[in-house]
């Protein structure tokens, strides 16, 4: 349930102790997201950062649907959301893949729910207090991946979180956007701007912090064993453990 799932406020890690190379999450994201003419950023953020968290898991072919959620939250209404309602769509539902509704609205299919529900969320934390940027940062030492929510690009807006880095002594994130191959850097689909840009005006208003995976490698169901690959990165702090 929801209380089990949240896990607070986002622990922010010291300056002091974050790596000179920062933390680089963004070969775990292998597809592209596209939105169109839906207003659906703030489940695509979602959809995104829960693929990439699978991926992390060493579950590479996971690929989930935005319209499941956008029926579940909005009843596929084309208007904009809350970034953490499609995460709370993510405790109580989970979500179902994108090869079984692959369309941004329309009937769930007759078994999506139960797929879905091998897809829950385990734990997600509120990165959305004083020190947004911080905050994310400090998620993705424990490799963990999300989304925010930001008026940089002319207004309210939800992106994916996937990396910070530091080039000429600036601290910088980057993170995969819902526009397709727009790019504000040198990686298509992806954004970036740096901590300066938050003092001169840009803000985060929100962001949050997810754990996928709820079972143990051992004791996987058969839809999971098939696709489960043992991860590469040291994904310890993504426990496979259920919550208690």
């Amino acid at each position: 349930g929801d209380a089990k799932c949240f896990a607070g406020v986002s622990p922010i890690i010291p300056r002091e102790q974050w790596p000179e190379a920062g933390v680089d999450l963004t070969g775990q994201v292998t597809y592209k997201l596209d939105q169109g003419q839906w207003n659906y950023c703030w489940i695509e953020g979602y959809t995104g950062s829960h693929q990439t968290a699978m991926h992390l898991n060493g579950f590479k072919d996971v690929m989930f649907s935005v319209g499941y959620v956008a029926e579940k939250v909005v009843n596929g209404e084309n208007v904009g959301g809350d970034i953490l309602d499609a995460v709370q769509c993510g405790v109580d539902y989970g979500q179902c893949l994108l090869s079984t509704m692959p369309n941004m609205h329309g009937t769930i299919p007759a078994g999506a729910d139960a797929e879905a529900a091998l897809y829950k969320l385990v734990k997600y934390w509120d990165c959305g207090h004083s020190n947004v940027f911080d905050a994310i940062v400090s998620a993705l030492q424990r490799r963990h991946v999300g989304a925010l929510g930001t008026n940089a690009f002319g207004g309210g807006h939800c992106v994916q979180f996937n990396r910070f880095y530091r080039q000429n002594g600036v601290w910088r994130l980057r993170g995969l956007n819902s526009w397709g191959n727009w790019t504000n850097c040198d990686q298509p689909g992806f954004w970036d701007f740096s901590e300066h840009e938050i003092s001169q005006g840009l803000s985060m208003f929100g962001a949050y912090e997810i754990q996928a995976v709820a079972v143990d490698p051992d004791d996987l169901p058969p839809q999971l064993a098939s696709i489960y690959q043992p991860p590469k990165l040291d994904c310890t702090s993504m426990s496979y453990a259920a919550v208690a």
